[in-house]
């Protein structure tokens, strides 16, 4: 039986490229767990320099570019502010260069314990 969802730590610093490529294969829905790295990815020049570019937060643009990469997010606030503004991402698409400005920050480094290690 093959899951139709899988959810998994994804975000700029951890993109799971081949993980992507097998779930498309198998028609699974990656699910983004943690895609703001808890804070932690606010601290990249190059998300910064974006968020100015598009007139858009950091998390607006690193949840715009999880969407483009085809994986479902999930940011997790407590704000009703936050909640709302992480839910407007339909009125932008992030240009092909600076897609890949974001895909060169990965260092295949998680934030999280590894799942075979569980």
């Amino acid at each position: 039986l093959t899951p139709m969802v899988n959810q998994i730590e994804y975000h700029p610093i951890l993109t799971e490229v081949a993980l992507l490529q097998y779930c498309e294969e198998k028609k699974i829905v990656p699910t983004a767990w943690s895609p703001l790295m808890r804070g932690g990815i606010f601290e990249y020049e190059v998300v910064r320099q974006l968020a100015q570019k598009y007139k858009k937060t950091i998390a607006q643009i690193v949840l715009r570019w999880d969407l483009q990469h085809g994986v479902v997010t999930i940011p997790k606030s407590v704000h009703q502010e936050r909640i709302v503004e992480n839910a407007q991402l339909f009125d932008f698409n992030l240009a092909e260069e600076d897609m890949a400005l974001i895909d060169a920050l990965n260092q295949d480094h998680r934030i999280s314990t590894h799942p075979d290690n569980y």
